[in-house]
């Protein structure tokens, strides 16, 4: 039989086709692994404070923002995570003046207090969700001029008023965090056929905290007002992204 002759032009095809393979830069690597101090950890809750016992209580859940672009949590995504909750507590030591200060928000105004209790994690190791504590919380309760709230669309609320602002440093076995966040009034109007007594406020203190590394500058933050030093304040007060005010990094 005879022995089919390649054509020249395929011969050369090969050889560039080898080089091209052989200069060919090598494939792209797996992204690395996001940071998980990225995740922001919202956590949002009633404050109530009982005069009796000067005990002031914070209870409610907490749920992760992984996306920035998406903004801080809804209130889908906390039902979502309804069973991360948190209970926490400060009882204010009598040497503590409050003066005419009878309930919240001014018994926080002001006064770096630190907050006791625990939160539930699951941290998918089989055991589901246990109790975790902070080795330490100081958060502080700044006022502001009260004024509406805007909604999660961004449209004035007038049901909410905006009270303070608040900011936290602490650690726990994860490492230190910081967290600032907002003190509302939320008012629930009466039913349609009800009357002006079924109006009900409650006072509503939602913090975002943000782990940060050891060699992370704000580490070195050890109470509230070393960090009113140097976060925007302004932004703070204004904005309901508030959380920006804490990125994962800083220059």
């Amino acid at each position: 039989d005879a022995v089919p002759i390649t054509p020249p032009e395929d011969h050369r095809r090969r050889s560039i086709d080898r080089r091209l393979t052989d200069n060919a830069p090598p494939p792209p690597q797996p992204p690395a692994p996001a940071d998980w101090r990225e995740t922001l950890f919202v956590w949002q809750g009633i404050v109530t404070y009982n005069p009796t016992k000067r005990r002031c209580n914070w209870v409610g859940s907490w749920a992760p923002q992984v996306s920035h672009a998406d903004g801080p949590p809804t209130s889908r995504d906390f039902e979502t995570h309804q069973e991360n909750t948190f209970v926490l507590h400060r009882v204010l030591d009598k040497r503590i003046d409050l003066g005419r200060a009878t309930d919240i928000p001014e018994v926080l105004y002001g006064r770096s207090l630190s907050w006791l209790g625990f939160y539930k994690l699951d941290q998918d190791d089989g055991k589901g969700r246990q109790r975790l504590v902070d080795f330490s919380h100081l958060f502080m309760v700044q006022p502001v001029e009260q004024t509406t709230v805007s909604s999660e669309d961004g449209s004035s609320n007038d049901n909410e008023k905006l009270l303070g602002t608040a900011i936290g440093v602490g650690s726990n076995e994860f490492g230190n965090f910081i967290s600032v966040g907002r003190l509302v009034e939320v008012t629930t109007p009466p039913e349609p056929d009800g009357d002006d007594n079924d109006i009900e406020t409650k006072i509503h203190l939602t913090m975002a905290r943000r782990y940060i590394s050891n060699n992370d500058k704000r580490s070195k933050w050890n109470t509230p007002k070393d960090a009113m030093k140097e976060l925007n304040l302004e932004t703070l007060k204004s904005s309901n992204d508030y959380w920006t005010v804490i990125p994962t990094k800083v220059k």
